[in-house]
């Protein structure tokens, strides 16, 4: 029987941080929308003005966007974007440097006092520069001027609502990331890398049983060149532009199957030696980590990697589809072939970004201090695979972030008595949970096997 064990610490102190005056404005467009301004705005001579521009180019902006760019010192974009001006924009044309965003700090400190703008396909805030120059430079830099997305044009076209479908983009993320989409069984949009995206999507759609998938690509959006074709995932569409929306749907009358994207997944989902947590005290053992977007993860059990992996595609699942802020996850294992094996779980899964690690404890605070995205102290720890070294609960439990949740499963009577020893240190609840499955027989003689017990301690 297992035990599982939650601790919940303290709550942080709040960190009392300056606030400086600042001016900040989304713009839609219309000559008409005030721009509302802090009580100190910026100086005259400079600004940071990012505008959404389409494949229509200059004459359909609005007069804002117009403004902006007649007025502009430098005018940033690629150079498609900027061979769209008119010969009446006269400031300095510069295309992004590469790489682009370890970049921008410092080109944007050597255009200090000018008037700049950067040119945005689209939305520059959905999945665009705009997202970017925000968190780099600060929202109080930035007046920003949208035009319409390429997914709200796609959705206009298919008719399909806008607020109801999932958008996913293989522009900055890799193929496999679209699984758990389609896992879920619904339609969904996927913003294109290149013009061989619709025939990588399709080569995913075929590899996981679902060739009679509708492919769409929708190709340069709102230009005189836009064109859209219709194909399945057996035979997609052919490739027309680098600047695409593929559109993926499941035939009437839906999937045959699919597979959840709540936790408590079938052992057949899993490359495994046997080592697999029960799927019914594995979805206990999600919940009892309470998967929140935007959260890291640390699994210290080694095996098959299924906690992070449940974890993190439970995370998309709340987060709308994988399209706001992702969670997280690492799991810390030291035998190389395990390494390998987790890697290849959560690439199958659709959570290819999940990390994998050396042994603790060495390798926790390698994790907790290195630089990195994943340099900060988690919110939620979970221990399996038996409680053989106290050091690694300690360390585990000192790098816990305040408020957090830490979950150790004690599979065997001994090491529930040890749990027992960590509740008493740090509080928290011991759960002990069994599980009786119905084993009928040959002869329709129906029997109840019990699983091992299981103790969950939660912290």
């Amino acid at each position: 029987m297992s035990e599982p064990i939650t601790v919940h610490t303290s709550g942080a102190a709040a960190r009392k941080e300056s606030v400086t005056p600042h001016r900040f404005a989304v713009v839609d467009g219309d000559p008409q929308t005030d721009v509302a301004t802090s009580t100190s705005p910026r100086g005259p001579r400079e600004s940071i003005t990012v505008v959404g521009i389409g494949e229509d180019g200059f004459d359909e902006l609005g007069h804002k966007a117009q403004t902006a760019l007649l007025r502009a010192d430098v005018v940033i974009g690629s150079w498609r974007q900027l061979n769209h001006l008119p010969d009446t924009v006269r400031g300095e044309r510069r295309p992004w440097p590469e790489p682009r965003i370890p970049a921008l700090e410092g080109l944007f400190k050597s255009l200090a006092g000018l008037h700049v703008v950067v040119l945005s396909a689209g939305d520059p805030m959905f999945h665009g520069i705009g997202s970017t120059l925000t968190e780099v430079l600060g929202p109080d830099r930035i007046t920003v001027i949208p035009a319409p997305s390429s997914v709200s044009l796609a959705c206009a076209r298919l008719g399909w609502p806008l607020e109801r479908t999932p958008v996913a983009s293989l522009t900055n993320r890799s193929l496999e990331t679209l699984i758990p989409l389609i896992d879920s069984g619904g339609k969904f949009l996927v913003m294109g890398r290149d013009e061989f995206s619709a025939t990588d999507i399709a080569g995913l759609l075929c590899e996981m049983g679902y060739d009679h998938h509708d492919l769409t690509v929708l190709s340069d959006l709102g230009s005189p060149d836009e064109e859209i074709t219709a194909g399945t995932a057996a035979q997609p569409p052919r490739p027309v532009s680098t600047l695409n929306v593929i559109a993926v749907s499941p035939p009437l009358g839906g999937q045959t199957h699919r597979r959840s994207l709540l936790p408590g997944l079938g052992e057949e989902s899993y490359e495994h030696e046997g080592q697999l947590l029960d799927a019914d005290i594995r979805a206990l053992t999600v919940s009892a980590l309470r998967p929140v977007p935007g959260q890291l993860l640390w699994d210290i059990s080694g095996g098959t990697g299924s906690v992070a992996i449940e974890w993190l595609r439970a995370v998309g699942l709340a987060s709308g589809g994988f399209t706001r802020t992702r969670a997280h996850a690492i799991c810390f294992c030291p035998d190389p072939d395990s390494s390998a094996r987790i890697k290849r779980n959560a690439t199958r899964l659709g959570v290819p970004w999940l990390e994998v690690m050396g042994a603790a404890p060495r390798a926790l605070k390698d994790a907790r201090y290195a630089s990195g995205p994943n340099a900060v102290a988690p919110d939620a720890i979970y221990v399996g695979g038996g409680l053989g070294d106290e050091l690694v609960v300690i360390t585990a439990w000192s790098m816990l972030r305040p408020g957090g949740h830490m979950v150790i499963n004690a599979p065997t009577e001994e090491e529930a008595a040890e749990l027992s020893t960590y509740q008493q240190r740090y509080g928290g609840t011991l759960r002990r949970v069994g599980i009786s499955i119905d084993d009928t027989d040959t002869e329709a003689i129906t029997q109840w096997r019990a699983t091992k017990p299981l103790v969950p301690t939660g912290v």
